[in-house]
């Protein structure tokens, strides 16, 4: 995600100061030379803001800068400063024309602590479920975007992950005997994990310990299916801030428990 905010406070404000002071100065003065000096400092701030203006895809800009170099570096190269000030104000005035037909969005500062972070689970679900990353990534950049059921949709996937890694531990490959497991239904997996379960531990406290934890697992899975995912899935639901980020709590919480225990690593 282009990070338009750091771009225009950082990079690209310094570079049109730098450009207005040049045109101020010139402005009202008589025709002088232009000293090397001056030249390469025009270069160095027009290569910056030329940069700069690529990545907004200020075309216009980009070619008014593309002049002005040319006539800097030509032979003989410009060697006046009221031709160097028209050139400048060129170069001003493209920007701002272009600029005002572009729309950006602002993110409040509490939800761009959610934007373009992939560690928002914590450090060890991004260990033990790498696959889910990009989605934990996805699911932070719609939440600071408003996208609450795009959001909730890729939380569901990474909770989906965390599904499929918790049957391959307990050695769950097939369902229903011949389907492979990364073609079954949730309600299908969950089923086929808790056949695997009931009565699979020893009667021991340790045993009851371990069947207690997947049972509770199980019981949130077939929560998060009806109340979440089968109904942003099926598009039956549009979700609002409040239940995206309810959505987003839960699964953080639920995967950072199942990290404890379960891992697609091994």
């Amino acid at each position: 995600m282009f990070d338009m905010n750091r771009i225009l406070a950082n990079e690209l404000l310094p570079l049109l100061s730098s450009l207005k002071l040049f045109a101020d100065g010139a402005r009202g003065s008589k025709s002088t030379p232009l000293d090397d000096g001056v030249r390469k400092h025009y270069l160095m701030v027009l290569d910056g803001l030329s940069f700069q203006c690529e990545k907004m895809e200020l075309v216009k800009t980009v070619g008014a800068i593309e002049q002005f170099k040319q006539q800097i570096t030509c032979s003989p190269p410009l060697n006046s400063s009221d031709v160097a000030r028209a050139h400048l104000q060129a170069v001003l005035s493209s920007f701002s024309k272009e600029v005002n037909d572009r729309h950006f969005e602002f993110i409040p500062q509490a939800k761009a602590l959610y934007r373009e972070r992939d560690d928002l689970f914590g450090g060890d679900v991004s260990r033990n479920f790498k696959s889910a990353i990009p989605h934990i990534k996805s699911a932070g950049n719609c939440l600071a975007a408003d996208l609450h059921t795009a959001g909730v949709f890729h939380l569901m996937c990474v909770a989906e992950l965390g599904l499929r890694a918790l049957a391959r531990k307990l050695g769950v490959r097939t369902i229903k005997k011949s389907t492979p497991l990364e073609l079954g239904t949730w309600e299908d997996v969950i089923k086929a994990l808790e056949l695997k379960v009931n009565g699979n531990f020893p009667r021991t406290k340790k045993g009851q310990q371990e069947s207690d934890f997947y049972k509770g697992v199980f019981i949130e899975y077939r929560a998060f299916k009806d109340f979440w995912r089968n109904k942003v899935m099926h598009t039956r639901i549009d979700y609002d801030e409040h239940s995206a980020m309810s959505a987003f709590e839960h699964v953080r919480s639920f995967m950072q428990r199942l990290s404890e225990r379960v891992s697609e690593v091994n």
